[in-house]
């Protein structure tokens, strides 16, 4: 280990230290082209674009819906299951909202974001002549200063607070209105996180850190498991679905359920990780900004989480995973030596597979595959690149490995519908 030194010249911060596994290098590269795309809700046009130029090579026929979902299809036999696969192309975002007289910018969130994370941001408006350069403007470092810090507070909590999110505002140089819309800046337009993707630390790890993770991890983990597949013949069909406007009500994933019609469905998607030192806390709530693994019981880096349920308290959202699809994907870990956990439950976060299980004659079977996430719907979103890796070869072993023997039956007895195949005949 180097015993600590003086950095002489630290002019070349520019170029990273990095030493990330070479085995990460491809994966990263095909991450970071679909990662820095911004995708709010309903403008999933730039992701969309380019999950068809990816998924072509890949899949036997690939469509796109008038909703943006992207549907990339491997054929199975004709006799053969169809599995439905989404992960969600858009991530929470912004959206301008109105430009005021003196050039400032007003916004709104798309999605759930607390106030606190775009709080003194640089962000990035989107507009049809390229992307303009932005800032969340924060209250000044010099004021809110005490010199009479008698507890070592020298910044008093009275004084400290985040603006909620109507209170904040955009700043872009303009001093007036017009000097705005000079720009090319117009209410309506997407506004992002200005974060490009970079190892964390320096990607010995297998660490990465960026914004939008949730969920282009799900469908990176998509992609992986298409590669995975290659040549390979499968009994199955597969959909695999960019699905849009996730993060404002699973929106695409219902449409794209309902057109499918599907006989199951394992989707991927970004699960809340822990964060912050785990010493000293205890159990229970972690507090702020700690996240402890008895609050949301999933850590970066432990490999693909298999989901049993999410938001069960919700009545028209929330996943109940399926036991026969959960004990197959827990099967095919054990077998492929794929690093796994099961994740029992997820209080705050649900994702598409809850919405395929409304979709479809009967219902569909649903599962969700999630990758470890910290510091989700922020600037700084950090995941695990080996997490990912492992989700991959998991949904690629489902979908190799399953046949006819498959048998989705709710119940092991003569009166349950059996087979790898949901009843579409009505029982009257």
């Amino acid at each position: 280990m180097r015993k600590w030194d003086i950095c002489e010249d630290p002019r070349g911060i520019s170029t990273r230290v990095t030493n990330p596994p070479t085995e990460l290098l491809p994966v990263f590269e095909r991450l970071k082209r679909i990662i820095e795309i911004p995708s709010a809700p309903g403008y999933e046009q730039g992701i969309a674009r380019e999950l068809v130029e990816i998924f072509k090579p890949l899949c036997d026929e690939v469509h796109v819906d008038h909703m943006g979902n992207v549907y990339g299809i491997r054929k199975g036999s004709p006799d053969g299951p169809i599995i439905y696969c989404p992960a969600h192309s858009d991530s929470t975002s912004f959206i301008v909202e109105h430009i005021e007289p003196d050039g400032y910018i007003r916004f709104l969130q798309q999605g759930l974001i607390p106030p606190f994370l775009p709080y003194g941001e640089r962000m990035i408006i989107i507009t049809p002549d390229g992307p303009i350069t932005a800032v969340n403007g924060p209250q000044a470092g010099h004021s809110h200063f005490s010199y009479a810090g008698a507890e070592g507070k020298y910044y008093p909590n009275e004084l400290i607070k985040t603006p909620m999110i109507n209170d904040q505002f955009i700043d872009v140089g303009a001093r007036s209105r017009e000097e705005v819309l000079s720009m090319g800046i117009r209410p309506g337009q997407q506004m992002v996180y200005d974060r490009d993707l970079q190892w964390l630390g320096d990607g010995s790890t297998g660490c990465v850190t960026c914004r939008g993770f949730d969920d282009k991890v799900g469908c990176q983990v998509l992609i992986e498991s298409l590669i995975q597949l290659q040549g390979k013949k499968i009994y199955p069909t597969v959909v695999m679905v960019g699905a849009v406007q996730e993060e404002i009500g699973l929106r695409g994933a219902a449409n794209a359920g309902s057109l499918l019609d599907a006989d199951m469905a394992v989707g991927v998607d970004g699960t809340i990780s822990e964060a912050g030192p785990q010493t000293g806390n205890g159990f229970g709530v972690g507090t702020s900004p700690n996240i402890t693994m008895s609050e949301t019981a999933s850590s970066m880096g432990n490999g693909v989480y298999i989901s049993i349920n999410d938001i069960v308290w919700s009545a028209i959202a929330g996943l109940v995973g399926n036991q026969r699809i959960i004990s197959r994907l827990v099967e095919v870990c054990e077998n492929q030596g794929i690093k796994y956990e099961v994740e029992s439950t997820m209080p705050y976060i649900t994702s598409d597979p809850a919405a395929a299980q409304y979709s479809g004659k009967g219902g569909t079977p649903a599962v969700t595959l999630k990758i470890p996430v910290r510091y989700t719907h922020g600037p700084v979103e950090c995941c695990n690149l080996w997490d990912t890796v492992a989700a991959g070869k998991c949904l690629a072993g489902f979908i190799e490995g399953l046949d006819e023997s498959f048998d989705l039956a709710y119940i092991d007895i003569p009166e349950a519908d059996h087979g790898p195949k949901k009843r579409r005949d009505p029982y009257l």
